[in-house]
């Protein structure tokens, strides 16, 4: 008798996705197994949205206004360049939202804005992108003119010649750009998929979406940033690799057309991956609570710590510099960092000089000795990491996924209550609102917090958002 298949059982609703989890401490690297996973589960509808993309691509001359062969009035390009910008922003937006709703409604993360209201902040927010892209343009063309003028603003001899060397040196000079300021590019594209996710998902406006997008990515910018080479040089050896092909078989219609579709469905999961690394609030259903992260590391026990050796820690006291190079060399199980701790002639002293290695603990694979580290520092002086405002934030975090929520907020609190000129500071004050209120089931406390919070920055839409979540 055959015996029936049992049927996996349906995901749990809890606001958290399965992602989550995996990309709590992944770098740029770590995004690649879960977009494969995402493209797969997700084809048919990457694969649509690719193709009406390659249509878009195709419809937009036969719509054009300029002439096909030379313009020289602005004010058709202008036209053509706004209907392509508004056609291809709201069908990225459009179909994202229909993406991010077919991924994440099986967890409580479905919600998206409606149809009318995203075409028309996609449109906006393109404009505010195409505003950077100019910016960035004048500032590359600056960078070439002075270039050009050092080399003698000129080529003797001029010619066919010349311009074969000028050609040259540009091609070499742009691939230098791109190598060098890798992660700019990359983290560019990081924010640009980013702020799309945000007017999707939240009702923020095009301007306030691009703002935290740009601050959210540059809080963890270790993310990407090494990484970046090694996808940039993929992209140059790839670009080339695709021009000696065109050169060798001619251009084709078809390779143009697949690539198209390609890199529309791409970015479409790409821009998903990014939300759910650097905001898993986004897409909550209302009733259901933002799911939090399981730590990767079991969380360590409290340990005492003396301002001096005692008897049972074997081996000579450790002066700070003693202490931190010790700490540099290679990682520690905790009764061994214990032991250390414990050797330290002064432990305030010791944990000030191994404060810059912190983050860097955290980041990686010695999260759990960055958790027992911050602990010590913390007990030791409250307001530990007064003195360095820009490792707050993205310490917390790291500290907050490892599983001790109560610890990275005792991280915030001092810069939260005395840094509020600090660029960061609105990060870390809806970062610890929200600890308050998902992590440590605080939320009337959360409440309050936010309401001071925002008589600092009343016109900031973020805290309302997080106080529309915590209404009853």
């Amino acid at each position: 008798m055959a015996v029936a298949k049992r049927k996996s059982p349906p995901p749990r609703r809890s606001g958290e996705h399965p992602f989550d989890a995996r990309l709590a401490g992944a770098n740029l690297f770590g995004w690649f197994g879960p977009l494969l996973e995402l493209l797969q589960r997700q084809f048919l509808i990457l694969l649509v949205a690719g193709l009406l993309g390659s249509a878009l691509q195709l419809l937009l001359p036969k719509i054009a206004v300029s002439s096909p062969l030379f313009e020289a009035r602005l004010w058709p390009r202008l036209v053509d360049a706004l209907v392509a910008l508004a056609l291809t922003s709201g069908l990225f937006a459009g179909a994202y939202s229909v993406l991010a709703s077919s991924e994440g409604r099986p967890y409580g993360l479905g919600a998206t804005q409606s149809g009318g209201r995203i075409f028309l902040k996609a449109t906006g927010l393109a404009l505010v992108w195409a505003g950077v892209a100019v910016a960035i343009t004048v500032a590359l063309g600056v960078l070439a003119y002075v270039v050009f003028r050092s080399l003698g603003g000129g080529f003797a001899g001029g010619g066919i010649a010349s311009l074969l060397l000028l050609g040259t040196i540009g091609l070499i000079g742009l691939v230098v750009v791109l190598f060098a300021f890798a992660p700019f590019w990359v983290g560019l594209s990081i924010r640009y998929s980013l702020s799309f996710a945000r007017i999707i998902r939240t009702e923020e406006g095009p301007v306030v979406a691009f703002r935290l997008a740009w601050q959210r990515v540059s809080t963890e910018t270790w993310r990407y940033f090494w990484p970046s080479y090694v996808v940039m040089l993929v992209f140059i050896g790839a670009s080339v690799l695709l021009a000696l092909m065109s050169r060798m078989v001619g251009s084709s219609e078809v390779l143009s057309w697949l690539l198209s579709v390609l890199g529309f469905g791409l970015s479409l999961a790409f821009a998903f991956i990014v939300e759910r690394v650097y905001d898993t609030s986004l897409g909550c259903e209302p009733g259901i609570e933002a799911g939090t992260i399981e730590p990767k590391d079991p969380a360590p026990t409290p340990m005492p710590a003396g301002t001096a050796a005692t008897t049972n820690s074997p081996g000579p006291q450790l002066t700070p510099s003693q202490f931190a190079a010790m700490l540099e060399q290679h990682a520690y199980p905790e009764r061994e960092l214990a032991g250390l701790l414990a050797r330290c002639a002064d432990l305030g002293a010791s944990l000030v000089a191994a404060r810059p290695q912190l983050l860097s603990l955290a980041q990686g694979p010695r999260l759990a000795e960055a958790v027992i580290l911050v602990e010590a520092a913390l007990k030791s002086d409250a307001r530990f990491f007064a003195p360095t405002p820009d490792l707050v934030t993205p310490l917390s975090k790291r500290v907050a996924s490892g599983g001790r929520p109560e610890l990275a907020l005792r991280i915030l609190q001092p810069f939260v209550r005395e840094n509020r000129d600090h660029k960061l500071h609105l990060p870390a004050g809806l970062f610890a609102a929200l600890l308050l209120a998902e992590q440590l089931k605080k939320p009337e406390v959360a409440k309050k917090f936010l309401l001071q919070l925002k008589q600092i920055y009343p016109d900031e839409q973020f805290i309302d958002q997080q106080l529309r979540r915590l209404a009853p």
